[in-house]
Formats: C-alpha cells, sequence, structure tokens
C-alpha cells in the first residue's frame, strides 16, 4: 500500500514516509472426527460396551503481524471408554467403567533462524508499531490426559431405589511455557534498528524450555435414594463429594 505522506519516521536525518501495508489474513479450519463403538453381550447377566471418539482441527494461527510467521495450529482430543454391566440379581445392578481423555493443542512457530541466533526472535520498532517475528506467544503447548475408573451400583429394596458410585481420576498436565524464549528486542525507533544498536527498550531472553507438569489425582463418591412415598410421589435424598479444589475454584469464581 502507498504510504501515508503525513507519516514519516527518521533515519539519520531522512525522514522516510511510511504507511499501511494492508494484510488479509487467511482463515480456515480443517476437522476431522471418527468413533469407533462396539457393544458385546457375554451373557444374559454380562455385556460390554467400548467406544472411543478422536478429533482432530488444524487451522491457521494468525497472531503475528507478518504473514511469512504465520503457521498452522493443530488441536487433537480423544476419548476412549470400556464397560461392564453384570446382573447380580433382578434387584442389583453393577457398572464398571474405564475411560481415558487426552486433549494436544500446540501453538508453533515456523522454522526460521535470524543471522547470528539460533531461533527467530520477536523484533519491534515501537514507531512503525511493527513486530517482526513469529506468534509472541510461541512457542508453547498443553498436553492434559485423564484416567478415570468408575463403579456405580444400584439396588432396588421395597420402595427404595438405591444408587452409590465412586469415581477415581489421574490427571496428568504437561505443557510447556517460558515467556520470550526465544527472544524480545523492541527498539524505540527503526534508526536504531538499522544501526544495529542494542536494543534501547527491552532486550530480555529466557534460557530453556522445560515442559511443567501440574499433575494431579482427584476422587469423589455419591449415594442417592429415590424414595417411592405413593405411586405419584418420589422423594430424591442424596449425598456427593466436592473435589476441595474445584471447591476452591468456584469459591474463587464467585468473588
Amino acid at each position: 500500500a502507498a504510504a501515508a505522506p503525513a507519516k514519516t519516521v527518521s533515519v539519520l536525518g531522512t525522514a522516510i514516509p511510511v504507511g499501511i501495508y494492508p494484510v488479509v489474513a487467511p482463515s480456515f479450519l480443517n476437522t476431522y472426527n471418527y468413533v469407533i463403538s462396539s457393544d458385546y453381550t457375554i451373557s444374559d447377566k454380562d455385556q460390554v460396551r467400548g467406544r472411543y471418539i478422536s478429533t482432530k482441527q488444524v487451522g491457521l494461527d494468525t497472531a503475528a503481524q507478518l504473514p511469512i510467521f504465520f503457521a498452522n495450529q493443530p488441536t487433537t482430543a480423544k476419548v476412549g471408554t470400556i464397560s461392564e454391566f453384570h446382573n447380580f440379581r433382578p434387584n442389583l445392578y453393577n457398572e464398571i467403567r474405564l475411560a481415558f481423555n487426552r486433549q494436544n493443542t500446540d501453538t508453533p512457530v515456523p522454522n526460521f533462524q535470524f543471522p547470528g541466533l539460533d531461533a527467530f526472535p520477536n523484533v519491534v520498532m515501537r514507531d512503525l508499531n511493527l513486530n517482526i517475528g513469529p506468534n509472541p506467544n510461541g512457542p508453547q503447548g498443553r498436553l492434559q490426559t485423564t484416567y478415570q475408573l468408575v463403579d456405580n451400583v444400584s439396588y432396588t429394596k421395597g420402595r427404595h431405589e438405591l444408587k452409590f458410585g465412586v469415581d477415581f481420576r489421574d490427571l496428568i498436565a504437561a505443557s510447556t511455557f517460558i515467556q520470550r524464549v526465544r527472544g524480545d528486542y523492541e527498539y524505540n525507533n527503526l534508526q536504531r534498528y538499522l544501526q544495529d544498536f542494542v536494543p534501547d527498550a527491552v532486550a530480555q531472553r529466557n534460557v530453556g524450555a522445560k515442559p511443567y507438569s501440574g499433575n494431579n489425582t482427584a476422587y469423589y463418591w455419591f449415594v442417592n435414594d429415590n424414595f417411592r412415598l405413593r405411586p405419584n410421589l418420589t422423594i430424591n435424598l442424596g449425598l456427593r463429594s466436592i473435589d476441595p479444589n474445584d471447591a476452591l475454584e468456584q469459591l474463587t469464581s464467585e468473588e
């Protein structure tokens, strides 16, 4: 685009006209899904069910200012369960389930190298309001996996329909992100950058991008009773546990 005559920057006393270079970023999202489902009846008292769901989405990360630094951003999710249902007696029923859930999100950066460096940093000229480099928040990634064991029991006795259950979860949350791992060098004006002077605004680079594991475990339980007082009146009574982390998160959000 043509430079706006009213806007200039000075380099060694020379006024250089600058203007807006319009960038129309492409926008797309490719999604791939598939599901596998299986049911198997072992006997009149036992049944096994299995489910597997996979989702992959690929879009374009356009957080960089210049198109050369745009990069594909993949996100994947997988869910798998296997359940066994058993009738001990007509009034006693049990379900046991094993499951896993995995989500993976990456913010990659293109494979460019700046002369003299092992990675391409973010180079900012403040007078131009221009950032030369990839997404300032990249690279980073998050891989979250949850393993789950659930057991539910249903028992009917007289006017009571009782249900009990426990839920154990092992959460594995690995993430990789260190701010300015590629380097952040900011100049107040274009002249200082062209003269290869030391950045006068910001000159920072952190060392290493080691994964951080925010692993945790959680367990829950519940007891429930549907008590039929009369044919047209049923009372539902129950107790359930609350994970301390969930309670704290809820309290914080309410504040």
